[in-house]
């Protein structure tokens, strides 16, 4: 009988408005946010997986990045998010449905977990050198493969490392359940099974907006071109990612400018009204008021231009098609990850496995794919655990909610939940694989089993999870409606002839994009002419 062991989750976004997994509230100064039927739905497909085991066998939760919101709502928020569905899964009066250890690879939402970590095991050391001795800096990752069960003498960095914040909050909160713990794995974890290997890491770090710092650092100083170990990008790159993308949620008003400007930074009509209050600050600072509106106007497509180009750099919306592995992912697992579970396996006389997953989330895009990469010794599974948050008012098939369940041989099945189709409510539970399902385990057939039940919780859960997508979605156009009808009359009109003038714009690139791409194409299929019999035969040192 199949067991799962492992269950992957991701980007559940705690704290945030536009999670899937909870509901504004009326009284928002006592909980902001109240976990809603959807979290409940996914809960009890958790409750389902995890009595479906034998007794006795209680699988892992391995959270694996932006589980917390920390970059648009106050940690308190997110934190309580939290609070609402452990309690879920460690019921007060009934036994717990996963193992008390809880399993963490932070992300970028949620980094500044992992920088608070860092400064406990800072004041660790401290503790046990003499007071005299010099201090030693923490260590900017973990070992890829610590042990979750480490054997007695392990060495500390064998160990996993314990939250302490989480780990305290969850202990004082659910007293019945004393040994809970959350444990940390940055920003990679591996788990080794005889042959098979998996690995987990937020994604983030295959994201180059991520990574700035590492080649601006390059290009200022003059650094060598070496390719950057896994713990130089986070050392260069940790204060940047803190900073924009996992603290600003608790800086109060500025925490709240920052959210309503990402929503409006997810539509068209949004983002003119971004670009143009951006426009009227910075033409404002400088006092003169005569031509402000003129410069204002003139500054406006430069704005436009800007903020396109910050979505159309963001993974989210890059991918068109659940099909597709980013580049920047294959990259990551080829580069630094591979060199860095060589390293490791080397240190430890461990034979490299034959048999490789991978694992992760940020785009919120689920997929199932088998991928070539020689860099990790054969071909690797690849899935995408999707995303539990609504980013824009408009429908996005590609994405959407699911979970990664493993049994103890490394054998995996994807289960997608959700999709944010035009029609969410309506979208089917999927059970996927990477690769050829032919080589798949029981694991596979007992997945399906319980997805197709028909008094299993799986279609119930769907449709609560698709409600809520059209509630976020309702919401964000309200929100955006708001922004609107605050301004006066004149920046209306004014407003509505900047969103008619980045229509054009756009529809402009477009018919260019696809005359290159035709012109292409032309050149591609124009046969070449032979010269005739006179002429010298051309230079193959020129370009033409």
């Amino acid at each position: 009988m199949a067991a799962v062991q492992y269950v992957f989750l991701s980007d559940l976004h705690f704290g945030e408005r536009n999670s899937l997994l909870s509901d504004p509230t009326s009284n928002g100064a006592t909980r902001p946010l109240m976990a809603n039927d959807a979290l409940d739905g996914l809960v009890a497909c958790l409750r389902d997986v995890a009595r479906a085991n034998p007794p006795g066998i209680k699988p892992y939760l391995v959270l694996v990045g932006d589980i917390f919101e920390l970059a648009l709502a106050p940690t308190h928020v997110a934190l309580d998010g939290f609070d609402q569905f452990i309690s879920r899964l460690f019921p007060a009066d009934g036994e717990a449905l996963f193992s008390p250890n809880i399993v963490f690879i932070p992300g970028n939402h949620d980094h500044e977990l992992w920088t608070g970590t860092r400064d406990e095991l800072v004041a660790e050391r401290m503790m046990r050198v003499s007071p005299d001795a010099p201090l030693e800096a923490s260590a900017p990752t973990t070992l890829i493969f610590a042990e979750l069960h480490p054997a007695p003498g392990a060495l500390p960095e064998q160990q996993p490392t314990e939250n302490a914040l989480l780990t305290r909050m969850l202990r004082h909160r659910h007293p019945a359940h004393p040994d809970l713990r959350v444990v940390l794995g940055y920003p990679n974890l591996g788990v080794i099974r005889q042959q098979r290997m998996l690995l987990a890491h937020h994604g983030h770090f295959a994201d180059d907006v991520y990574l700035l710092m590492t080649p601006l650092a390059r290009a200022i100083y003059c650094e060598t071109d070496e390719a950057p170990t896994i713990a130089q990008l986070e050392t260069d790159n940790a204060a940047w990612i803190d900073f924009l993308w996992s603290s600003l949620g608790r800086e109060g008003r500025v925490g709240a400018g920052v959210r309503r400007s990402y929503d409006m930074l997810k539509t068209d009509p949004g983002k003119v009204l971004l670009a143009s209050r951006l426009a009227g600050a910075l033409v404002s600072l400088k006092g003169r008021k005569f031509g402000r509106r003129l410069r204002q106007r003139l500054l406006l497509p430069f704005l436009l231009r800007a903020l396109d180009l910050i979505e159309e750099n963001d993974v989210r919306q890059s991918l068109a098609s659940r099909e597709q592995v980013d580049e920047g992912v294959i990259n990551y697992l080829k580069g630094p990850l591979a060199t860095e579970v060589a390293r490791e396996l080397s240190a430890r006389n461990h034979p490299f496995p034959t048999e490789q997953i991978f694992t992760y989330g940020h785009t919120h895009h689920p997929l199932a794919q088998e991928v070539e990469l020689p860099e990790l010794g054969s071909r690797v599974r690849v899935y995408n655990t999707g995303g539990w948050v609504v980013d824009t008012p408009e429908a996005r098939p590609a994405t959407g909610g699911a979970m990664l369940l493993v049994d103890d041989t490394l054998d995996t099945a994807l289960v997608q939940l959700c999709a944010q189709t035009t029609e969410p409510h309506r979208s089917p539970v999927m059970v996927l694989r990477a690769g050829d399902e032919a080589a798949a385990g029981p694991l596979m057939a007992h997945v399906r089993a319980l997805v197709d039940r028909p008094e299993g919780p799986w279609r119930a859960a769907a449709a609560a999870c698709g409600n809520a997508i059209l509630r976020r979605r309702a919401e964000l156009s309200a929100n955006l409606l708001h922004e609107v009808r605050e301004l006066p009359l004149t920046e209306r009109l004014a407003l509505g002839s900047e969103y008619l003038y980045k229509l054009f714009l756009k529809r402009e690139r477009r018919v260019r994009h696809q005359l290159k791409l035709h012109l292409l194409t032309q050149g591609q299929r124009e046969p070449t002419r032979s010269l005739p019999a006179s002429d010298s035969r051309p230079d193959v040192s020129s370009p033409h």
